[in-house]
């Protein structure tokens, strides 16, 4: 009998500590995508705020010699 109530707990934490595992894994998953979409989004806007900068600054830089070479 004893043998029989031995193997139960085995068999029973052994289960516990599998599914603690899994739950684990799952929840750092989530995490990790979770993390990646946020770091793929704040590269897209840094992107896009270097574009409109350099658009900016280009924009500027070419009216000035524009307006340089129109003045002479």
């Amino acid at each position: 009998m004893a043998d029989v109530t031995s193997k139960q707990q085995t068999s029973a934490l052994f289960l516990s500590t599998t599914v603690t595992r899994t739950r684990r894994h799952i929840e750092l998953t989530k995490k990790l995508t979770n993390l990646m979409e946020n770091l793929c989004c704040a590269r897209e806007l840094s992107v896009q705020l270097f574009m409109q900068i350099f658009t900016q600054l280009n924009c500027t830089v070419l009216l000035r010699v524009y307006g340089d070479l129109r003045v002479e």
